[in-house]
């Protein structure tokens, strides 16, 4: 039973900590943003450019690239994937890490004692654990995509060589 509770209790924190996410394929999200926003675009060849948003139309987008100080414009057709790089998501990360990390050291903590007449060693071993899910949560860099293609970059026709061609 105490297990039960346990993974019930994950799957609720984890569930609460992730947010709806809305179409990634309208092009119309890109005009949202302000000029001078933080933006990373990678093409349907997966060549990205960061940079700072310059201007947005039906047809490109156009950025400051802030390793070359160019402006750099891309073909909507082209676009593969632009993503909003002042939005990080590592505080989200964090949480979850520290989650997944105190639920994990409670189910290992009461495995360890099957008779735990007290909370506090499921909660310090709980707590321990949780710290270092929220370090590694903090540690993987996350930022939102805003805009992704309807279909992504073409397929490789190259086969491996080795294998035989398929029928």
């Amino acid at each position: 039973m105490r297990y039960l509770v346990l993974t019930v209790l994950a799957l609720a924190l984890v569930s609460a900590a992730s947010s709806p996410q809305g179409r990634k394929d309208n092009w119309e999200n890109l005009k949202q943003l302000q000029p001078g926003h933080k933006i990373k675009i990678v093409d349907m060849n997966l060549k990205s450019w960061d940079g700072r948003l310059a201007s947005v139309s039906e047809e490109a987008i156009t950025i400051r690239e802030l390793r070359q100080q160019q402006e750099i414009t891309v073909e909507r057709a082209n676009v593969f994937r632009v993503t909003d790089l002042e939005a990080s998501r590592r505080g989200r990360n964090a949480l979850i890490g520290f989650a997944a990390g105190i639920v994990v050291g409670a189910v290992w903590a009461t495995r360890q004692e099957e008779d735990v007449g007290t909370l506090l060693p499921v909660l310090l071993v709980g707590g321990v654990f949780g710290g270092g899910g929220a370090g590694v949560g903090a540690l993987v860099p996350s930022y939102p995509t805003i805009y992704r293609a309807q279909h992504g970059p073409p397929k490789s026709t190259v086969e491996p060589p080795g294998l035989p061609p398929p029928q």
